[in-house]
């Protein structure tokens, strides 16, 4: 959202957004506004939201793998914790 506010104040050819007539600015924005949609559905790194729920994900699935593991050894003789 950020990026499409900068674009917005700095687009030359636009008009001032509170003086904007609706869809006025569809033809010479549209362009601008379609690149940016694409690139933040299409570039992972580009969402850090999605960034965090894999790095979330990624641990979780070691933890549950650690908790597996440690289930297995303390099943065997002396393979638990003092």
């Amino acid at each position: 959202m950020i990026d499409i506010y900068r674009v917005l104040t700095l687009f030359p050819s636009l008009p001032p957004s509170p003086q904007a007539i609706a869809f006025a600015m569809n033809e010479s924005f549209s362009p601008s506004l379609k690149s940016m949609m694409d690139f933040y559905n299409a570039d992972p790194s580009a969402d850090n939201l999605q960034q965090l729920r894999t790095k979330i994900d990624d641990t979780k699935s070691v933890m549950v793998e650690n908790i597996d593991q440690v289930g297995r050894e303390g099943g065997r003789e002396g393979g638990g914790v003092n």
